[in-house]
């Protein structure tokens, strides 16, 4: 397979995150010269010859993006965007704190720190203001407690970028009927210790958590 230009991987990304209208992805399909110059002419044919506007659209275009990316380092890039997010606080990362949590239930345990630390207890702030969800929260309170996971949040996420720099994890394709993710562990035996978490709740929630499990 031939590695794409950084700009129409990220476009394939994008619409696979759902970040991306598929019409605005159509029209791009169709303006595109390069493209057409990257990808062989029977997978440009199929793109430009899909029905955009038809019920199941998205699923059809998935199917024609997967057939053109490697899935692992799309998985490597979704993880560090998410990462990135939140050490820079761009967009909406407070939902990428939650997204932690549900990465690690899904197979990263290897973010298990940011899950229970701060992830969770994201999700779930009854302990802070005596709600069940995020959603519950007013803006003013979420951004009380995302407030206070820094500076420690950053520490956990360099910790973990580091590892993905020096391949230290390597993520694998997702298996099984519900997508578990899958990594190979090659860090050293003193990184692979039980999680600490910075937040008393944190460690609350997990024992929560164990029980309903």
């Amino acid at each position: 397979m031939e590695t794409l230009p950084e700009n129409i991987k990220i476009k394939f990304y994008n619409l696979l995150l759902e970040k991306q209208c598929v019409l605005d992805f159509e029209k791009w399909v169709y303006e595109s010269k390069e493209l057409e110059k990257i990808i062989d002419g029977n997978s440009h044919l199929d793109f430009i010859s899909l029905n955009y506007k038809a019920n199941g659209a998205y699923y059809e275009l998935r199917k024609l993006i997967e057939k053109q990316i490697d899935k692992i380092d799309f998985l490597e890039w979704k993880l560090v965007t998410e990462l990135n997010n939140v050490k820079l606080k761009k967009g909406n990362f407070h939902l990428s704190i939650i997204n932690f949590y549900e990465l690690y239930c899904k197979g990263y345990e290897f973010i298990e720190n940011l899950a229970f630390g701060y992830g969770l207890p994201l999700d779930c702030p009854y302990n802070s203001y005596g709600v069940e969800s995020y959603g519950e929260l007013n803006q003013q309170q979420r951004e009380s407690i995302v407030s206070g996971f820094y500076p420690e949040i950053l520490f956990e996420i360099d910790k973990v970028l580091d590892w993905i720099n020096n391949k230290e994890i390597i993520l694998k394709e997702s298996s099984g009927e519900f997508q578990q993710l899958n990594y190979v562990d090659l860090r050293k035996e003193k990184d692979i210790k039980p999680a600490t978490y910075t937040k008393d709740e944190g460690a609350e929630l997990k024992k929560k958590w164990w029980k309903v499990w």
